[in-house]
């Protein structure tokens, strides 16, 4: 009897440190101190847009010999809220707002914050309670329906099912303090465009064009770099669009957004365009496509009637001649 009595001691006595414990760390856990927390993305950032104002491979209507424009995506200054309209322009490009909060050299989970309709009172700001310390702020606002998917500070993925389309983010390195903790961040875009319109019409008979561009190209984007992530040997993009809603007998453009693995790169982009059986009727190839980031390039010329000489050349309102300027035959090869 006496020996059971001392097991239930033992156990009793246990089972108390264990509740100790367990308070001991909840106190701790209370004892964690946070501070309020604001974020505000669209009070200061680029207003005008340039030729980036295309949507997701819309078909457009625009004529004008293979003529290939480096303009930048980024035609305005920089501007505040105190400028018209700023903000509104800012919600009618972008859709979507997805933020995350990295805990630097810390246990804690990421944070993140999803606001998927521009509309709503709010949109553009944040604000929540966070512990003391210093983290990693990644934001990407976005025109796409699903939820962007913010990895890690080096790895932000955008939805497979749908088109890669204009988009901005924002890399910041904060630290939250006692008190009141406000941050104005900055967007910035990391995306670059590739267009090809075309001179002549769209005769009846076709049914989708589609468009492959190789190199150091892709679709998932590193924050903390501010480039695309690019496999070794570089990546294959592709689009295709149905010309099924398209009007016959106007000319029409195609727009490709990529991100690059570094300032400038130097792709081959194919175009096949199929009839209503599904044969190429054509196909272009070009070897040396420049993209720049940030900025558009522009090729224009027949796409679905066969031409002489595709004149190629390079011109940029925003910065200095490149000296890129090239001659291409029908067959894309560098004259």
């Amino acid at each position: 009897m006496n020996k059971m009595m001392k097991w239930l001691f033992v156990a009793v006595a246990f089972t108390g440190m264990c509740a100790c414990s367990g308070e001991d760390a909840l106190q701790q856990s209370s004892q964690v101190e946070t501070s309020s927390v604001s974020f505000s993305f669209f009070d200061s950032t680029v207003e005008k847009f340039g030729e980036a104002n295309l949507s997701n491979g819309a078909m457009e209507a625009n004529g004008g010999s293979i003529t290939r424009a480096g303009d930048s995506l980024l035609t305005g200054d920089v501007q505040t809220r105190a400028d018209d309209n700023t903000a509104t322009t800012w919600k009618k490009r972008f859709t979507r707002l997805d933020i995350a909060i990295i805990p630097v050299n810390s246990s804690r989970k990421i944070q993140y914050i999803h606001q998927a309709d521009a509309t709503q009172d709010g949109f553009g700001s944040a604000t929540l309670r966070l512990p003391i310390g210093k983290y990693k702020m990644v934001a990407i606002a976005s025109k796409v329906k699903g939820e962007v998917n913010i990895v890690s500070a080096e790895k932000v993925t955008f939805p497979e099912n749908e088109k890669l389309d204009d988009m901005a983010y924002v890399c910041k390195d904060i630290e939250v303090k006692s008190g009141s903790n406000t941050f104005n961040c900055k967007l910035e875009r990391a995306i670059s465009l590739l267009k090809f319109k075309s001179t002549d019409n769209l005769p009846v008979g076709f049914s989708n064009i589609e468009a492959s561009l190789v190199g150091n190209v892709s679709r998932v984007f590193n924050p903390t770099t501010g480039y695309g992530v690019v496999d070794a040997g570089g990546n294959t993009h592709n689009r295709s669009w149905s010309l099924a809603k398209a009007t016959s007998g106007k000319p029409l453009s195609v727009s490709i957004y990529v991100f690059l693995a570094s300032e400038k790169e130097t792709i081959q982009a194919d175009l096949k365009i199929y009839n209503i059986d599904n044969e190429v009727a054509k196909a272009l190839h070009f070897d040396q496509v420049i993209l720049q980031q940030n900025h558009v390039t522009t090729y224009t010329g027949p796409l679905f009637t066969s031409g002489s000489a595709f004149e190629f050349t390079f011109e940029n309102s925003d910065l200095l001649k490149s000296g890129y300027d090239k001659t291409f035959g029908d067959d894309g090869l560098t004259k």
